[in-house]
C-alpha cells in the first residue's frame, strides 16, 4: 500500500531524472508481483534502518534520501572510472 511518505519519495525522485538509476537499484527484483508498492521488503528496510540509524522504525526525511541517492550516483561514477588496468600480456 502506498502512503503519503511513498508519494513524497517518488515525487522527489521523479523530478530528478539524474537520480533514477540510483533509485532503481533499491527496487527489489520482481517488484511487479507486489503492486502497487515498489518499496523493498519490510525486513530489508528494518535491517537497513537498524544499521544506519539504530532504529528499525526510523523513516529518513526526503533530503536524507536524496543525499544517499546522490552519493550512490557519485560512487558508481567514480568506481567505473577507477577500474584497475590489468595487463595480461
Amino acid at each position: 500500500m502506498i502512503d503519503f511518505y511513498d508519494v513524497k519519495v517518488i515525487s522527489a525522485i521523479t523530478i530528478r531524472p539524474w537520480l533514477w538509476r540510483s533509485a532503481w537499484n533499491f527496487v527489489p527484483n520482481n517488484w511487479w508481483k507486489w503492486p502497487p508498492s515498489i518499496r523493498p521488503p519490510a525486513k530489508y528496510i528494518a535491517f537497513r534502518m537498524i544499521t544506519a540509524y539504530g532504529d528499525p522504525n526510523y523513516r529518513p526525511n526526503i533530503n536524507e534520501l536524496l543525499r544517499i541517492l546522490h552519493w550512490c550516483r557519485k560512487f558508481n561514477q567514480i568506481s567505473k572510472k577507477d577500474k584497475p588496468f590489468i595487463d595480461l600480456m
